[in-house]
């Protein structure tokens, strides 16, 4: 078994996982042809993974950021908050602000009109983390940090459903 099911019902999924690589590839070209893709007025540093499933991203934006911190930098979290609505928070929100009380946390499905909004009153800001941000195309990344789980590195795997991988 590569992918989460078991081996019986994978080829059921195939069909699925055609029409997921589809979506995706149409995907990636708009936004390769896209001129429209926003930069920030700070670096943004993406923190994302390739394969479904939890591999420990959000643990690693608090690393990072208290790293950043003792280093001297002033970070913000920019998120998207699955499963909050805008303005409010998510399990990872309430993870960042209990860990990192002084680190700015945005939760908005459009990270870049937040960032766009809350920059110009933090200009002691001088870095964004953006959590989940591998996937992420309207924001210009400078720097992307893809983890995986060496547990299970999936990188033989199949994509979704009839695997882990995006």
């Amino acid at each position: 078994m590569t992918g989460p099911l078991p081996g019986w019902l994978a080829p059921l999924t195939r069909p699925a996982a055609r029409l997921y690589a589809r979506a995706v590839d149409r995907r990636n070209r708009r936004f390769d042809a896209r001129r429209d893709v926003h930069r920030a007025a700070v670096p943004v540093v993406s923190i994302g993974n390739i394969t479904a499933g939890g591999v420990g991203k959000t643990p690693f934006v608090a690393w990072l950021a208290e790293r950043l911190i003792d280093d001297g930098h002033r970070p913000v979290i920019v998120m998207r908050g699955y499963g909050a609505r805008r303005g409010t928070g998510s399990d990872e929100a309430a993870e960042f602000a209990g860990r990192l009380p002084a680190v700015p946390v945005l939760v908005d499905p459009d990270r870049v009109a937040s960032l766009a909004r809350f920059l110009p009153d933090h200009p002691e800001i001088d870095v964004a983390l953006m959590d989940d941000g591998f996937q992420h195309r309207r924001l210009h990344r400078d720097v992307d940090l893809v983890l995986i789980d060496a547990m299970r590195p999936g990188l033989g795997d199949r994509l979704l459903p009839a695997g882990r991988l995006r």
